[in-house]
């Protein structure tokens, strides 16, 4: 006779079960006015778990430690927190100050007892893998010695606003073997290939690296082929060479007469040594005072995702001469500079670098480039030819030649080169420098083009409502979900006989920022405390401020008509922005 029955476990009876359950609990909040990047400790969910039973308390309570930030310091007991530092893996010092460092006063003394100092950093928190230190001290460097098994660190030596640069500290960064993701920021490189050094360690696990305001440059180029070549009188003594390869003049006199040197300029680089293979995402800001650091890409011949930002774009060259080198498989790029000087062909040949682009953030000089398609010049004595092609009108002058052959390649535009990409692209953002050079045919050609667009934005587009909106070339973008065109020409100034734009995109289904009626479809009953509130007042005055706004960047009704109209068929798109003014598309269920 049995006695025992067999019972089915309870899934939640499982310490693993509980484990990977435990790794979804939110454990942080959005605050809106901390200074630590908007986000603060917040562990009611996890305290609620934790009073579940005894196995939960047990298997759910280090998940507490996992990650720390200078907010956890004030709000976990220290004694608490120092006895479960083997926890902690992700530890995030932005604002933190040691205690030694504080004004010595009777209040800063009572907290003594429970702050944080330097020695409890350094020798409590050892099992660390990811790290972020936004200030290089003594304890900085031990700390991050502690912790060899870093996987992620982002370390920041300096202010950039204060022009404090610290000088990178290579002896530190040389004991991490297995990182990840490396952000350095404001830190001088004196040695190129100290840093180099450092990407080799970790060559086999480095995903991403990111360099923002260093001083100093990243150069990888070869000697001459002279240098490497020349040869002392000394050495050239001690070597049995062919009598073939040496004259039978005196010992003082030794050349070589064959083969002959090959000299190499500087400019011709060789592959380097060091490949960062398992490198996907590169993200570059440079300083003022930074030297080049464009060779960095042809360390990265898996890149996918590349970030270019600096003061001006006279590395722009040398930069595409490096993504040349290899075949490029990046997908998201972004490149902005502050002062431009390269005209647009130099920008349509950084585009032409890549293939299947599906996310492109750059500013450009300008849009005024048209590409050549087909064209041929045939010269002849003494003629003066037009050849009228689907994009210009080209003239063709006299030339001395007879004999008929195809033209030189002609300059092609930042367009041309931007929709060899249309079978990919899903998010366009295109700042242009010179709003009066662009061509509204080229954004008419993006829109009618790009298929996959999701999200377009134009700053500068400088484009009326007839050369959006042709009826016989319709957009073909019809995913597209967010459009933002700024700095569009056709503004009025308030006239009063014109229809008011929000009355008017609300006929078309769309509610601008500072249309009111979106609150009067709620219940009445809801708001009918508020309007005795203390904040009426300042309510009013931001609809008044937001209405001024509008005004002063408002197009035209006829502009907004046809655009409207036009994007009537587009039934994915959600959000409208023109020269700052944001419209929103009503649900079918809201109209």
């Amino acid at each position: 006779m049995e006695t025992s029955e067999t019972s089915t476990p309870n899934a939640l009876e499982i310490p693993e079960v509980l484990l990977q359950i435990g790794r979804f609990l939110p454990f942080w909040k959005r605050a809106a006015y901390h200074l630590a990047q908007g986000w603060v400790l917040d562990p009611s969910h996890w305290r609620a778990c934790i009073l579940v039973s005894r196995l939960w308390y047990t298997t759910l309570s280090p998940l507490i430690f996992r990650d720390m930030d200078d907010s956890s310091f004030q709000r976990i007991p220290m004694q608490i927190l120092l006895e479960n530092t083997r926890f902690v893996q992700r530890l995030h010092l932005r604002l933190f100050k040691p205690m030694q460092e504080l004004p010595s006063s009777s209040a800063m003394m009572s907290l003594m007892s429970t702050g944080m100092t330097t020695a409890n950093i350094t020798t409590e928190f050892t099992q660390l893998r990811e790290l972020e230190l936004m200030q290089s001290e003594a304890w900085t460097s031990q700390l991050i010695r502690r912790n060899p098994s870093l996987e992620k660190l982002s370390w920041k030596g300096g202010d950039f606003h204060r022009d404090d640069y610290q000088r990178l500290d290579y002896d530190t960064l040389m004991q991490l073997h297995q990182l990840k993701t490396l952000k350095l920021d404001c830190w001088t490189i004196t040695d190129a290939s100290e840093i180099l050094e450092i990407l080799e360690n970790n060559q086999s696990t480095l995903r991403f690296l990111a360099l923002e305001f260093c001083k100093g440059g990243i150069s990888i180029t070869t000697k001459p082929a002279t240098s490497t070549l020349s040869l002392s009188l000394g050495s050239l003594e001690s070597l049995s060479l062919p009598t073939t390869y040496i004259s039978l003049s005196p010992p003082s006199s030794y050349k070589l007469l064959s083969p002959p040197l090959t000299h190499k300029s500087s400019e011709d680089v060789s592959s380097p040594k060091l490949q960062l293979l398992y490198l996907t995402k590169l993200n570059i800001c440079k300083d003022v005072d930074s030297g080049p650091m464009e060779d960095l890409v042809r360390l990265c011949p898996n890149l996918q995702s590349l970030s270019w930002t600096g003061p001006d774009d006279r590395d722009l060259k040398r930069l595409i001469r490096n993504l040349k080198m290899l075949p490029s498989k990046v997908s998201i790029l972004t490149y902005s500079v502050i002062e431009i000087t390269e005209p647009e062909p130099v920008y349509a040949d950084l585009i032409k670098c890549f293939h299947g682009l599906t996310e492109l953030q750059i500013k450009v000089p300008a849009l005024a480039i048209h590409g050549f398609t087909g064209t041929a010049s045939f010269a002849t004595a003494n003629a003066r030819i037009v050849i009228r092609t689907p994009v210009r009108r080209m003239t063709l002058g006299a030339s001395s030649s007879s004999t008929n052959s195809y033209s030189s390649p002609q300059v092609v535009g930042f367009t041309e080169a931007l929709l060899g990409h249309v079978s990919s692209l899903q998010i366009l953002d295109l700042r242009i420098k010179e709003p009066k050079a662009v061509e509204s045919s080229n954004v008419h050609r993006i829109l009618t083009s790009c298929r996959c667009l999701r999200a377009l934005s134009i700053e500068g587009s400088n484009c009326s409502a007839l050369d959006l909106c042709k009826i016989q070339f319709p957009w073909r973008c019809m995913r597209l979900r967010r459009l933002n065109l700024s700095g569009l020409h056709i503004t009025t100034k308030g006239l009063a006989n014109e229809v008011d734009n929000s009355q008017l995109a609300w006929s078309y289904g769309w509610r601008g920022e500072d249309d009111d009626r979106q609150d009067s479809t709620k219940g009445k009953g809801d708001g009918a405390g508020e309007e005795d509130g203390d904040g009426s007042d300042s309510d009013e005055d931001m609809t008044r401020y937001r209405r001024s706004l509008s005004l002063r960047a408002k197009v035209s009704s006829d502009f907004l008509t046809r655009l409207l109209s036009h994007v009537d068929r587009l039934q994915e798109m959600r959000f409208l922005s023109l020269n700052g003014v944001q419209y929103t598309r009503i649900q079918p269920s809201a109209m």
